[in-house]
Order: structure tokens, then sequence, then C-alpha cells
């Protein structure tokens, strides 16, 4: 299956509130993807990279259900 291929996933059980859900997260990163009103190259080289890394670091959190600051 073609998502299977391009998502990082993991199955999460919640037995208290009998549900199911399976947390995925795309393996390659796009920006465009994930910007709003704008795109990749409305911002610089370093600018981009601050919001790849800030977005990165959300959805990693966001996946692992962690805060890593």
């Amino acid at each position: 299956m073609e998502n299977k291929e391009n998502y990082k996933m993991i199955d999460v059980n919640c037995c208290h509130e009998h549900t199911f859900n399976t947390k995925m997260m795309r393996k390659e990163f796009v920006l465009d993807d994930y910007l709003f009103a704008s795109e990749e190259s409305d911002f610089s080289k370093e600018e981009q990279s601050i919001l790849r890394d800030k977005i990165q670091h959300e959805m990693v959190e966001i996946f692992n259900g962690r805060n890593y600051d």
C-alpha cells in the first residue's frame, strides 16, 4: 500500500476509552506542505531552515506524545 511506504506509523490502543488510532507522520518533509498563505520561496534560506526545524520538532513531539524542550 502506498501510504505505508510514505509514512511512519504507530498504532495506539486506548483501552480506557475503547478506541484504537494509528498516528501517521510523513517520512519525507516538504516545507510547502506545511505553510499557509505563503510558499517556501517567500523565505530566505536561513528562514526556511528555522521554519523546517521548528515544524519538524513540533511534529515529532506530537507524534511521540512527549515534549523534548
